[in-house]
């Protein structure tokens, strides 16, 4: 403890704000399938897609907030840091949970590609590059929040 401040393993770090995340990915998932479903019976399906997704979501999460806390200096993982990155995953998660609606039409048309190759690259990369995403958007949120917030602790 230095000047007062509690200084926080990564894994403690981790583990407090995806919790956050979680939770908010599945209340907020809940509670907006429950307002848009006229069945009475619809809780059940509803729960589930959201538990699973806030489960998906948050390991992903966990690994991008647990190396974004440990490559931050140890006087930087403070609760200052846990308050600031939860808060920053509740809007994040309240904003992923909110239905999109779109009115696109998709057309499969034949590629106008001359080299005809086996594998379906964008069906490859989009998934993959989802995951890295998962992954980088914590990881760059929790540094960004530890360090600015060391700034603004120093004197």
């Amino acid at each position: 403890m230095a000047l007062g401040v509690t200084m926080r393993t990564p894994l403690y770090v981790a583990t407090v704000c995806t919790s956050v995340l979680a939770f908010t990915v599945l209340v907020a998932s809940v509670v907006g399938d429950l307002i848009v479903s006229s069945r009475g019976d619809a809780f059940l399906g509803p729960l589930g897609h959201a538990a699973l997704g806030s489960m998906f979501l948050g390991i992903f999460a966990w690994l991008g907030t647990y190396l974004g806390a440990r490559y931050s200096a140890p006087y930087q993982r403070s609760d200052r840091l846990i308050r600031a990155v939860s808060l920053a995953f509740i809007a994040i998660g309240v904003l992923l949970s909110l239905p999109i609606q779109t009115h696109a039409v998709r057309l499969d048309m034949p590629s106008a590609s001359y080299v005809s190759s086996g594998v379906d690259w964008g069906s490859v990369l989009l998934p993959l590059g989802s995951l890295v995403l998962l992954v980088a958007i914590p990881f760059v949120v929790t540094r960004v929040l530890a360090i600015v917030l060391a700034k603004v602790a120093l004197p």
